[in-house]
């Protein structure tokens, strides 16, 4: 009679985590990761839905609605949606050789860079930015940002347009 038993309890602990794995259907993550997560993100249409991004990319690392705007996190994307639509996709780009540079000297060289220089000239000046982030709206050229320490130098295809200092 034991084995019967045995073999009842076996049987009704399968039925049951097969049910409790059915619950989690359709939540789970999708597992993409580094060129893989960046071809899904830029097959993404332009002012595609809120609901199609997510079909497509599984649940994001973290979602945060203000009014009109939610933003979706996967990894070292956010994607931003407008009223529902996809408005803006940016990646950011660390580097882990830069130094945070600061003071006078840093904020002269900033000063000194003319607009429609071109972004490999300003590296050669500047060195290795803190970080950088791509940002793709409704094009396949994205607007470039070079960040060097509280200072953003934004192009638009590979020539200057703005320094910002925050």
């Amino acid at each position: 009679m034991r084995l019967h038993t045995v073999a009842a309890l076996i049987a009704c602990l399968l039925v049951a985590a097969v049910g409790f794995a059915g619950c989690f259907e359709g939540e789970a993550e999708l597992s993409f990761t580094g060129a893989s997560l960046d071809r899904e993100v830029m097959s993404l249409s332009q002012g595609v839905s809120l609901d199609t991004a997510k079909d497509m990319l599984g649940v994001p690392r973290s979602e945060v609605a203000n009014g009109g705007e939610t933003v979706l996190y996967y990894q070292l994307w956010q994607l931003v949606f407008m009223d529902g639509f996809l408005e803006k996709r940016s990646r950011e780009y660390r580097s882990e050789s830069s130094t945070r540079p600061e003071g006078a000297v840093f904020d002269d060289k900033i000063l000194s860079l003319k607009r429609g220089m071109f972004i490999g000239t300003v590296k050669a000046t500047l060195g290795t930015p803190t970080s950088y982030e791509e940002v793709f709206r409704g094009s396949s050229m994205p607007e470039k940002i070079l960040r060097y320490g509280p200072w953003e130098i934004t192009f638009t295809g590979d020539e200057l347009t703005r320094r910002t200092k925050f």
